[in-house]
């Protein structure tokens, strides 16, 4: 798909366990990193007994948690594949960062309205999923 699609724009997402899942993918990432990181240094000293041993230990945990890096783009990828085929059927084009005919106060102001009143914002949400489901087309 050539364009970007957000998450706030897939109605009907699991939005909090995919943000979940982007945080302990985005930690399991960071610990691999680090360990590819350390394993040139390490494979410099290899004949060394111990650092032999810590060679494999990093090793082992570089594949660890590549395996669990792709369990988690899986299961990410199974909680949104099916809103983003919808999206994409529907034939919405990539919203534009800048319209000159929107005024960017009354933007700012209707942000500031609907957090401070969460009520309104949650009936604004549901109402506006209700519509995008109905513009949804289904393909025969």
């Amino acid at each position: 798909m050539s364009q970007q699609i957000k998450l706030n724009m897939l109605v009907g997402a699991d939005r909090t366990g995919i943000t979940e899942l982007s945080k302990i993918y985005r930690t399991y990432r960071t610990m691999w990193r680090g360990y590819k990181a350390v394993v040139p240094k390490l494979a410099k000293n290899i004949d060394v007994p111990r650092v032999h041993a810590e060679y494999d230990m990093a090793m082992g945990r570089i594949a660890y948690y590549k395996r669990k890096m792709m369990e988690i783009r899986t299961q990410i990828y199974d909680k949104i594949h099916v809103f983003v085929e919808r999206y994409a059927a529907a034939g919405y084009a990539q919203p534009a960062t800048a319209t000159p005919a929107v005024d960017q106060n009354l933007v700012n102001t209707l942000r500031t309205l609907l957090d401070a009143n969460p009520q309104l914002k949650a009936q604004l949400q549901a109402l506006l999923a209700v519509f995008a489901l109905q513009t949804v087309q289904v393909q025969r």
